[in-house]
């Protein structure tokens, strides 16, 4: 995990970005936590639409209605979204990836 930029705080709410490295690709990932957070709080994931990004106008829609009950919200650029839209994965061209995911997507989906 490497931090990236500055904190950034508005409305009690203090946002975080950084990457993680999976699988040899870097994941961006914004984390908000109350300004002043009082011992371990619950994470919620909150991830985009299609065509969205970490920061879409629906999380940010999201953020005060999870916040203010004292747990942190994180979200990442799923693959080719947001900031990893400029650099798919080498498997993207020959769409091995789009197969695995949309295998992925129907073998998890609620029926």
């Amino acid at each position: 995990m490497q931090w990236t930029g500055s904190p950034e705080t508005a409305n009690g709410v203090t946002c975080r970005e950084f990457t993680v490295t999976v699988e040899g690709r870097k994941v961006p990932v914004a984390l908000w936590t109350p300004e002043k957070p009082a011992g371990k709080k619950p994470l919620v994931l909150v991830g985009h639409g299609g065509s969205g990004h970490k920061k879409s106008q629906l999380v940010l829609d999201m953020l005060p209605l999870v916040t203010q009950h004292g747990y942190s919200v994180a979200a990442i650029d799923g693959p080719v979204h947001g900031a990893r839209r400029a650099s798919p994965p080498p498997c993207w061209a020959c769409g091995a990836c789009r197969t695995r995911t949309a295998g992925a997507w129907a073998t998890t989906r609620p029926r």
